[in-house]
């Protein structure tokens, strides 16, 4: 189940259906089928919340200094549980009295990587707040946008991105991508032995003309270490 579908079933309207289901009069039989669901229903909000908080993409749904501490503590309940989860799925030595063990809600490696990306997100955005950011957009801090800023759409199969991997497909990108009437980019004659006047713009047309090969690959990276080191 891709992460989409994930979205849409640990959400807020399937928990308000458990709910719904659980309390209507109209059918006693269906009610008794989600008899003791309170717990299902609670874990959804939570999650859901979870999800909100973590996927923060517009103004709107940014985290200020004003709404950061109750959303911290919601994502901090979410780790509680999955603290609990695994420990009432852990063995137990014998002789000790303990309850008993039930299965936890989601594989070891789910857990862990959930674990991992809530206190790595609590922790990004109280450094962010405490730098004086008026808000944070937590929808930022995902490998998508890694993966837009270095064109890995333009990789194929190739997972293992390299220097030459990127500079092919920079090209490539160039190349086929249609510029705007009105684009951040412009010509100058001194563009070659300038790498500060291209690189703040997005597109390359020194590229687009075929200016490659070992001198202009240097030439990139050379510009690239001068921007991003």
């Amino acid at each position: 189940m891709n992460v989409s579908l994930v979205a849409q079933v640990l959400s807020k309207s399937v928990a308000d259906l458990f709910r719904y289901y659980r309390t209507q009069t109209e059918d006693a039989a269906l009610a008794l089928r989600f008899k003791d669901t309170e717990g299902t229903e609670e874990i959804f909000r939570l999650i859901n919340d979870v999800f909100d908080i973590m996927n923060g993409r517009c103004r709107k749904d940014a985290i200020s200094r004003d709404d950061w501490e109750g959303k911290k503590d919601r994502l901090r309940e979410l780790l509680t549980h999955i603290d609990e989860s695994e420990c009432y799925g852990w063995d137990f030595e014998d002789g000790f009295d303990c309850p008993p063990l039930y299965p936890a809600f989601a594989s070891t490696l789910t857990l862990s990587t959930l674990r991992v990306t809530i206190l790595s997100t609590i922790d990004l955005v109280d450094e962010l707040l405490d730098l004086g950011f008026r808000c944070v957009l937590t929808g930022k801090f995902n490998q998508d946008c890694i993966e837009v800023e270095y064109l890995r759409h333009f990789f194929g199969v190739q997972a293992y991105n390299n220097s030459l991997n990127f500079l092919e497909s920079f090209r490539n990108y160039s190349l086929l991508r249609r510029l705007m009437q009105q684009t951040n980019c412009f010509i100058i004659s001194s563009a070659l032995s300038n790498a500060d006047t291209v690189l703040p713009h997005q597109n390359y047309y020194w590229i687009k003309c075929g200016w490659s090969g070992a001198h202009g690959s240097a030439f990139i990276l050379q510009g690239l270490a001068q921007k991003f080191v």
